[in-house]
């Protein structure tokens, strides 16, 4: 039974890395009756990855009281979904300093990426050195999947700067090297969201792929998201037909978007 709940530990974070989320979830509440802390904050963390923030904030709720950095993540995520940037950053840098003194460098890369995305929003420089401090930490201690995430950021705010798509591309690349298949379809649709005018045949390829990807791994919100920019695209290639095909699956996956039914 111990190696049993040891291996499905391990693949509750595996299914969570390649974006498999309904399967983590419903795995690790099995593991739940065991009452590990680190299940619950795990559980959290893939709920939170997945968007899921009210079970995200629940599984928080539910953990006794603990220094662990990754709670702090964690905490410091939820800020800034909650549109508390003050607070997102904050409490980000108590994690990551609790994290370089544990020597937990994943964390470290995670905390980092707070920093970035809070301070996105009013100083873009300031965002672009802390996704770079992750991606050196990430490279330096052999992490590929913060190495993608800090990549994903980079080329986010490299969108804002200048348009260009190069470290995108390469972070949707390593992507698919490292299995975490959800991260590449994400990657997929901000290219496809940002080569729409220019280049609608481009666009609907990336777009066509990222709904592929979240369609196999039940990601319905990003799917829904894909299918808009489908849309968008054979709008712009003049396929009325498709347009209103994607934008009907769109609707019919996220009737709660706004953005979808706008």
């Amino acid at each position: 039974p111990a190696l049993r709940r040891e291996a499905e530990a391990v693949l509750v974070e595996v299914l969570a890395a390649v974006g498999d989320t309904d399967r983590a979830l419903a795995l690790g509440e099995g593991l739940l009756a065991h009452g590990e802390t680190w299940v619950r904050l795990t559980l959290a963390e893939v709920a939170a990855d997945a968007g899921r923030w009210d079970v995200a904030a629940s599984g928080l709720t539910s953990l006794p009281d603990t220094d662990d950095p990754r709670a702090g993540v964690l905490a410091a995520r939820l800020a800034h979904e909650r549109g508390q940037p003050e607070d997102a950053q904050s409490i980000a840098k108590l994690a990551l300093t609790g994290a370089e003194e544990r020597n937990q460098w994943s964390v470290a890369c995670q905390a980092l990426e707070v920093l970035g995305r809070a301070a996105r929003v009013t100083d873009l420089g300031a965002a672009r050195d802390a996704f770079l401090t992750a991606e050196r930490l990430a490279i330096d201690h052999d992490l590929p999947l913060e190495r993608v995430s800090a990549l994903h950021e980079l080329g986010t705010v490299d969108l804002l700067l200048d348009g260009s798509t190069i470290r995108l591309e390469r972070a949707r690349a390593l992507a698919l090297d490292a299995g975490a298949l959800g991260l590449a379809a994400t990657v997929d649709v901000q290219i496809a969201a940002s080569m729409l005018h220019g280049d609608a045949d481009a666009a609907l390829v990336h777009a066509e792929r990222s709904a592929e990807h979240a369609r196999r791994l039940r990601m319905d919100q990003l799917r829904a998201t894909a299918l808009f920019f489908q849309a968008a695209a054979h709008a712009h290639r003049r396929n009325t037909p498709a347009m209103e095909r994607c934008v009907a699956d769109a609707r019919r996956l996220a009737p709660d978007d706004l953005d979808v039914n706008a």
